[in-house]
């Protein structure tokens, strides 16, 4: 392949690259920020649901130590305003199992997955939330029921 190519083809070629590669580096930092914010967003929902097992703990002198993790009609895997593609940039509250990994990070210790009850179930698909609301935090005996959005 022996192409022969101009000065004015060459410098069109080398605008062009590096027109590109700005716009791939402008999406590289708005998907590195949007990141920041997002670990910001998933720590702030999980210390108010810590706030409310541990309201609940001291009232009850019940230690929560199983999980049922439980949707709304219309869960979301962001929050409004963050870039998301694929599987970059996805809340941890999107699925069952980071839902319960998050919060056992933050309260520092292991929870079970509880059995999920089909009324539960029925009563949140009918509900919807674009953001954390204490109606997602139920607690029964030592089971944190808690509903994605």
């Amino acid at each position: 392949m022996n192409y022969s190519i101009n000065n004015k083809e060459l410098y069109g070629i080398i605008l062009v690259t590096f027109i590109l590669f700005g716009m791939q580096a402008q999406t590289f930092t708005k998907i590195i920020k949007d990141r920041y914010d997002l670990n910001q967003m998933d720590y702030e929902v999980s210390m108010q649901i810590i706030e409310k097992i541990n309201e609940y703990e001291n009232q009850t002198a019940i230690t929560i130590n199983k999980i049922a993790i439980y949707q709304d009609a219309s869960p979301r895997y962001t929050y409004d305003g963050i870039f998301a593609t694929g599987d970059i940039n996805i809340k941890a509250f999107s699925n069952d199992w980071s839902t319960k990994a998050i919060l056992e990070y933050y309260l520092g210790r292991n929870i079970e997955t509880e059995e999920k009850n089909d009324a539960v179930a029925e009563k949140f698909s009918k509900l919807n939330w674009d953001f954390f609301d204490d109606e997602q935090v139920e607690f029964e005996n030592d089971v944190l029921i808690l509903c994605r959005y």
